[in-house]
């Protein structure tokens, strides 16, 4: 799968920085996890830390990121915790849009209508 249609997956709703590729997997890189599509609208989602992978997160972290999703939604999908990680398996793409924020994905940037308009008369006049 191309990074293209990982975005499609996603509806394009998260940052450009967000989508990379890494070990030849396009993934979604958030502050507190790594997603990849699996297919048929579900996603592994890794509870990590992303920058230092030894590291790991605490348990609180882990617990304050599972109480989020759990007020999201009541099925996110099986779940395995280990030292420092923990595991959603097969979480549907819909839970996992709106736990954006409980991951630490950036969201995409919307343009603002003064931006919007002025691109427009500098294209038109150029």
């Amino acid at each position: 799968m191309s990074l293209l249609k990982l975005k499609e997956q996603t509806c394009n709703a998260f940052a450009h920085a967000a989508y990379q590729i890494i070990d030849d997997e396009p993934i979604v890189v958030g502050t507190w996890c790594r997603c990849a599509y699996i297919g048929n609208d579900l996603w592994d989602v890794w509870l990590c830390s992303p920058l230092d992978l030894r590291s790991g997160l605490s348990k609180r972290r882990i617990n304050s990121i599972r109480s989020r999703i759990a007020k999201i939604s009541r099925r996110p999908g099986p779940y395995r915790e280990l030292t420092g990680e923990g595991i959603y398996l097969a979480m549907p793409t819909d839970i996992f849009l709106r736990s954006r924020l409980a991951l630490g994905i950036p969201k995409r940037r919307a343009v603002s209508p003064l931006s919007g308009t002025r691109f427009t008369t500098q294209t038109t006049e150029a």
